[in-house]
């Protein structure tokens, strides 16, 4: 079964229609809106050789925070569950603490406690709740114009984008995925790749700072190829690469080493980047959370009518869900 067959499963038995599929899920508290998010990091798909028990944990909560970065809400509280055999070392779980830490230092939430059990592999699971005002997801959409609204949502959706918006990203992409073939095959990657790779970042400021301002947002960690045809899809739009996001290196970098770097760029994942869709002359209105995060933004493409993502090169070639499956 395919992981959208799985879901399916779950949101019909629940009840729940197309919008409880989002970076993060919300509920309505008085006037304000409770945002939490759930993810789990297992050790034997989602750590790469040579990551210390330390950055694994960190990496964990950062996959929960990227999330969050991209809805432009700021963590505020983590329940955390561990998973190990009962061979794991007490060195081992006070790295993973020491990691937790680090992550929750960097991004200001608090650990309020959670849960350990024994298993055949360590894995990680971190909850993550915010305080949010607004509407998640607004649903005042005219019904021939999908993903228009007549203002910014406080909390924007995955769904949202317009004809003539463009499409951005908080930072060039493949250096996640180089870094990975690097370190498993031990060889030299391209400049910043080994740090992508071990010490991934969230854009958490900027997305706190601009996420009102933005018609459409979802987190990259799936793949640019995913994120890309999950906005175009859920906004009943198409959207059209004209840009090349590639970061420094990874088109070299794959020609050294006979890979495809479209498989880098568009399908490896692992960047945590937001990418999003701005209406015309929306930039005025982050530059102050692009001036003063120091986010240096990747342009990669614009929206126009029709369905689909398409590479335009000498012509469009069709760019297709090839990112990252759990099932």
């Amino acid at each position: 079964m395919s992981e959208d067959q799985i879901v399916q499963i779950y949101r019909e038995r629940f009840g729940l229609g197309e919008d409880a599929r989002n970076d993060v899920e919300a509920m309505r508290m008085g006037n304000r809106l409770l945002v939490s998010k759930v993810d789990t990091l297992v050790y034997g798909t989602d750590v790469p050789p040579g990551m210390t028990p330390r950055k694994a944990a960190r990496k964990a909560a950062v996959a929960c925070i990227s999330d969050f970065a991209a809805k432009g809400v700021r963590p505020r509280w983590a329940l955390v569950s561990i998973t190990a055999p009962a061979s794991c070392t007490s060195r081992t779980h006070g790295a993973m603490a020491a990691g937790l830490a680090d992550a929750a230092d960097a991004y200001g939430f608090k650990v309020l406690g959670g849960d350990t059990n024994r298993g055949a592999e360590i894995s990680i699971t971190v909850c993550m709740m915010g305080m949010a005002k607004g509407i998640f997801p607004r649903r005042d959409a005219p019904a021939d114009r999908p993903g228009y609204w007549k203002r910014p949502p406080s909390v924007p959706s995955r769904g949202g984008a317009s004809p003539g918006d463009r499409v951005l990203a908080t930072g060039p992409f493949g250096l996640s995925a180089a870094g990975l073939y690097a370190v498993s095959h031990g060889v030299a990657g391209p400049r910043g790749s080994l740090r992508a790779v071990m010490e991934p970042r969230a854009r958490l400021n900027f997305g706190a700072r601009a996420a009102p301002y933005l018609s459409s947002t979802m987190d990259s960690s799936d793949g640019l190829s995913t994120t890309l045809n999950e906005m175009a899809a859920r906004s009943g739009v198409a959207i059209i690469v004209d840009c090349d996001p590639a970061a420094a290196g990874v088109a070299e970098f794959a020609a050294k080493h006979g890979l495809d770097p479209d498989d880098l760029v568009y399908h490896g994942g692992e960047e945590y980047e937001i990418v999003f869709t701005l209406r015309r002359g929306g930039i005025n209105d982050i530059f102050s959370a692009i001036r003063d995060t120091r986010i240096p933004l990747t342009p990669i493409g614009r929206v126009e009518e029709g369905e689909g993502v398409y590479l335009e090169r000498d012509g469009r070639t069709r760019l297709f869900d090839e990112g990252w499956k759990a099932f």
